[in-house]
Formats: C-alpha cells, sequence, structure tokens
C-alpha cells in the first residue's frame, strides 16, 4: 500500500510544471552554465587586467633608482600631477600615487580592487634598492663580494609543495560539488514537501487521505520515498549535466593547470559524489517533510523550508572553509 501512495505522489509530482522546473531544468541546464560562466567571467577579467596598463601619479621626487624600476615596467604608465588623486584612486581611473619622504615611501591605492597588487610590487622593488644600499655601503667600507658573504648570512626559505594538482584541486572543488547538489537537493525537496504536504491541506484532500484503508505510516512513508526520489533525481543530473560541461569547458580552454585541477570529475568520483547524496537526500527529506506537516498552507510550508535550508546549508558551508575535516581516525 505504502507503494501505491508513492506512486500517487510521483505522479502527481511529475505532473506539476513547477517541479519540473526546478528538479529538471535547473540542474540540467541553469546550474553548469552559472558555474562555466562564472569560471569564464573570472579568467577574462583576471586576463584584462593583467593585460590592462596601470596608471600612477608621483605625489613629488623620488628617488633616481625607483623612477627607473617604474619606467621599465611595461604595464605602468605615469600621469601628470593631480592634486584631486585620492578620488581618481577611488574611482579607478589611477591604479595608485607614490609619495617619498624622508626615507620613507607612501602608496595610496585601492583596497576593494582585489586584483590590484601594486602595493606589492612597489615593496618588492624598495627590498631590492636596500639591498642593493647595504652591499654599495659594504664596497664602500672595501669589503669585497665574497667578504661580504662571509659576514652577512642570509637566511632563506626554500619551499617544496607535496602536494599534487589534484590533490588541491580535490580539496576546492571536492569539497564545492557535494555543497552545489545538496543546496539544489533541498530546494528541490521544499517545493515538493510543501507541495505533497501542506498542498494537501490547502486542496482540503488530507482528510480524505487520512480516511483511507492507507495507515498514517504508509502515508509517510509514500511521501518520504517521493520526495527523496525527486531530490536525487536533481541532485544527480546536475552532477551529470555539470561534468558534461566541465569536459566541454576542458576542451575549450588548452592550460594545463586547469585541464588537471578538473581531472577529478571523472564518472568514478560522480558515482561516489551520488552514494554520498543518497544517505543526504533521506535527512533532508525527513527534516523538510516535519517542517511542511506542521504548516497550514504552501506559502507557510515554504517559509519553514527556507529556514531549514538554512540548517542544512550551515555545516555544509563550515566543511567548505576546511575548518573541519573528516578522516579514518578516532580520537582517543
Amino acid at each position: 500500500i505504502m507503494w501505491i501512495q508513492f506512486s500517487k505522489e510521483m505522479l502527481e509530482l511529475f505532473r506539476d510544471k513547477k517541479n519540473l522546473l526546478l528538479t529538471i531544468l535547473m540542474p540540467i541546464v541553469l546550474m553548469p552554465l552559472m558555474m562555466i560562466g562564472s569560471m569564464l567571467l573570472v579568467e577574462n577579467v583576471a586576463k584584462t587586467e593583467i593585460d590592462k596598463v596601470k596608471y600612477y601619479i608621483l605625489i613629488n621626487e623620488i628617488p633616481t633608482q625607483m623612477q627607473n624600476a617604474l619606467d621599465n615596467n611595461p604595464s605602468l604608465s605615469a600621469k601628470d600631477f593631480d592634486p584631486d588623486y585620492k578620488q581618481l584612486i577611488k574611482d579607478g581611473d589611477v591604479s595608485f600615487a607614490l609619495t617619498f619622504n624622508d626615507n620613507e615611501y607612501e602608496i595610496f591605492y585601492n583596497a576593494s580592487d582585489f586584483i590590484n597588487n601594486n602595493q606589492s610590487m612597489i615593496s618588492n622593488i624598495i627590498d631590492e634598492q636596500n639591498i642593493e644600499y647595504r652591499n654599495n655601503a659594504l664596497l664602500a667600507l672595501g669589503l669585497s663580494k665574497l667578504e661580504q658573504n662571509d659576514i652577512i648570512k642570509h637566511l632563506t626559505l626554500k619551499q617544496t609543495d607535496l602536494a599534487s594538482v589534484e590533490q588541491i584541486s580535490t580539496k576546492a572543488i571536492g569539497g564545492l560539488l557535494p555543497f552545489m547538489a545538496i543546496f539544489l537537493m533541498a530546494v528541490s525537496a521544499i517545493a515538493t514537501s510543501s507541495d505533497i504536504c501542506a498542498g494537501e491541506k490547502e486542496r482540503q484532500t488530507m482528510e480524505t487521505l487520512m480516511l483511507s484503508p492507507n495507515s498514517i505510516l504508509n502515508t509517510l512513508l509514500g511521501k518520504w520515498f517521493a520526495i527523496t526520489i525527486f531530490s536525487l533525481i536533481s541532485g544527480f543530473l546536475m552532477l551529470l549535466s555539470l561534468s558534461v560541461g566541465i569536459t566541454v569547458f576542458k576542451s575549450m580552454i588548452d592550460i594545463d593547470e586547469i585541464q588537471q585541477m578538473f581531472s577529478i570529475m571523472n564518472m568514478p568520483n560522480i558515482l561516489m559524489t551520488m552514494l554520498i547524496l543518497i544517505p543526504a537526500s533521506g535527512i533532508i527529506s525527513s527534516l523538510l517533510i516535519t517542517t511542511s506537516a506542521l504548516a497550514s498552507s504552501f506559502k507557510e510550508a515554504q517559509t519553514y523550508g527556507s529556514i531549514a535550508l538554512m540548517l542544512i546549508m550551515l555545516p555544509q558551508a563550515v566543511t567548505t572553509t576546511g575548518i573541519i575535516e573528516i578522516s579514518n581516525q578516532f580520537i582517543h
């Protein structure tokens, strides 16, 4: 009898165009287009910023060494001094302004421009000049290059990254994919649970359903299975369509780093992610069918579902930050 209830709920859900839109069209079309489109946009913006000539203003005279370093940088171009340089920097017309007083440089820049690395560039130039000043001072004292090296011991740090590109991409993309899939499953489950629980009350069919020979447990299990299957369809379609979209995206961009980064989007990993989504979908459906059962209308059920969605996504958001890591080690 439970499967009769399940078949009835699935039939009604597939008849609803709104549910089909959320469950099928969004994961197949919208989610991959949004992700791939955002990656293409970021890549285009980064290339544009790298190739763009950055203008700067000198507020007063600066040492010759710094002036030569700025002149030899092909991505920089000087502008005549403007007393309103601070507003020009805020408006983005000038990348930075530089002043020099009492052996101290001061750079004015706009920190909201995240791609702007002018402050680090100026800092590196100053470090190189300080080394040159020190070496010249030691040479003036009559010390040769070899003697300078004996007196000044340089402590350096050699960095060897043992993480492969696959490991880095697994941390980044591997944590993002389940997050996106669970979010999409939760959105689909909110719509379906609101329809087959609170919607039954609004359509005044819940009383008839309760008077049927079917037990309350079988009715509840039938609705729960319907919500779970519908949300799983949404998550599975998103993963499959996203893997196809990324495969096309990789063929369009001939960059080895990107090719290696998305190498984890293979069928075994996709299938493993699908297995992880099965218990997650059951838990999400249990929570949302409870909130929908408490609601007296479809709109109220969606409000409760939105609150439940925040509770569902909060632990997901924490895990993607890397604060919590799942391992196979026990804590004693």
